[in-house]
């Protein structure tokens, strides 16, 4: 069984850059070396980061791309080709980004050499009971090869899934058949499970299972073992549930 599913997110950017243009302050990048070793370094960068960053790491295990949930950063930590504009919303501050944790992921496309997906989503409504939720899931598509080799995006903000979820708790793992990937989200006021799997040819879903908690209020968080098999899922209002995953089923 391979564990490589969960490496493309080792490094971690965060910080604000400083206002006056002091190229030292704030910015900083958290390293997490297996098996146990952590380290935080001096990054300096332009974009202003809150809650909603990801990250995606290349196969030599150095920075590709990340995002703040509006737009994106190549490995220079520049602004990346056509990478603005992400996640439509009201809710979406275009100073700093996205305030949602777990709310966007980097996958690289199985079988597109250079190819990557970063699948997303913001807050855009409210529910009943009050709470800001997402009605949408959303891909965007960034090819390696494009700004003579810095990356750009080809397609973005393509709708994925129109329906009520909560904001956060987004997670993907490794298929068992180690090239594809399932991606899990999670039905607002309701304990069903909503995943995709991304494939050669796109994503195929959604497929919904019931079990667990019901999961109320937003910005849960989600997270799977380095192995696949299990999964952690809490939200602030309902504790914590850990299951049992089959990466084959997607059960």
């Amino acid at each position: 069984m391979s564990c490589n599913a969960q490496l493309f997110d080792m490094r971690w950017i965060g910080g604000y850059p400083d206002p006056s243009g002091d190229p030292h302050y704030g910015g900083n990048k958290t390293v997490f070396a297996p098996p146990l070793e952590t380290q935080s370094v001096l990054q300096p960068h332009l974009m202003m980061i809150s809650t909603g960053v990801a990250v995606m790491s290349d196969t030599n295990d150095s920075i590709f791309a990340y995002t703040n949930g509006w737009h994106l950063a190549n490995q220079a930590h520049q602004p990346m080709l056509n990478g603005g504009g992400l996640n439509p919303s009201s809710v979406v501050d275009t100073s700093y980004g996205l305030h949602r944790a777990n709310s966007q992921l980097f996958l690289p496309w199985p079988d597109h050499t250079g190819f990557f997906m970063l699948v997303h989503m913001a807050p855009d409504t409210t529910n009943v009971s009050g709470y800001i939720h997402s009605a949408r899931i959303y891909f965007t598509v960034i090819d390696q090869a494009l700004d003579a080799g810095l990356a750009g995006v080809v397609s973005k903000n393509n709708v994925i899934l129109v329906e009520p979820l909560l904001t956060g708790g987004l997670s993907a793992v490794r298929h068992a058949n180690g090239r594809d990937w399932w991606i899990l989200t999670h039905g607002i006021d309701s304990n069903e499970f909503v995943s995709f799997i991304l494939t050669p040819y796109g994503f195929d879903g959604p497929f919904y299972q019931s079990i667990g908690t019901v999961q109320i209020g937003s910005a849960p968080c989600a997270s799977f073992s380095p192995s696949g098999d299990r999964l952690a899922y809490t939200g602030y209002q309902t504790g914590l549930d850990v299951y049992d995953f089959d990466r084959c089923t997607g059960i």
